[in-house]
């Protein structure tokens, strides 16, 4: 569990942590909080980290989460599926990296930052299918860079 104690910290030390499955902070913690395990900044509702142990096979973004920031998804190899609810206003570039088996996003987001989706998918490459409001909207391909 985060303490409330703790203001500052650097987030990739996490990501060393492969059987990591949730995130608790406590709720007087003035700066973090924790939304289904996950660790986000309580302030402005960003999505730090889904910690990459979690053994989901789909997961639905929150609708309290507003951002997501980079490097939020890492490793997750677990997951295949990640529906972005419309309450999420933007996502950065590198948020989902290196995440090996997602092969379908459902999104209803305004902004999609080039980029925010970087080697994930199997070895050969990925496809997403985005769709908003369960009408498939379009389908990309592409391969990982060497």
């Amino acid at each position: 569990m985060i303490s409330s104690s703790l203001v500052s910290f650097s987030y990739s030390i996490l990501r060393d942590i492969s059987s990591l499955q949730s995130i608790y902070v406590s709720s007087d913690n003035p700066y973090y909080s924790s939304v289904d395990g996950l660790l986000c900044l309580k302030e402005s509702s960003s999505l730090i980290y889904y910690p990459q142990g979690k053994a989901e096979v789909e997961y639905s973004i929150p609708i309290s989460i507003r951002f997501i920031l980079e490097n939020s998804f890492v490793n997750c190899t677990y997951l295949e599926i990640i529906t972005i609810n419309s309450t999420v206003e933007s996502i950065e570039e590198g948020a989902i990296s290196n995440c090996s088996g997602i092969h379908q996003i459902n999104y209803g987001v305004e902004t999609l930052t080039d980029g925010f989706i970087k080697n994930s998918g199997t070895s050969d490459g990925y496809s997403i299918r985005f769709y908003n409001d369960a009408y498939f909207v379009s389908s990309y391909s592409y391969t990982n860079d060497p």
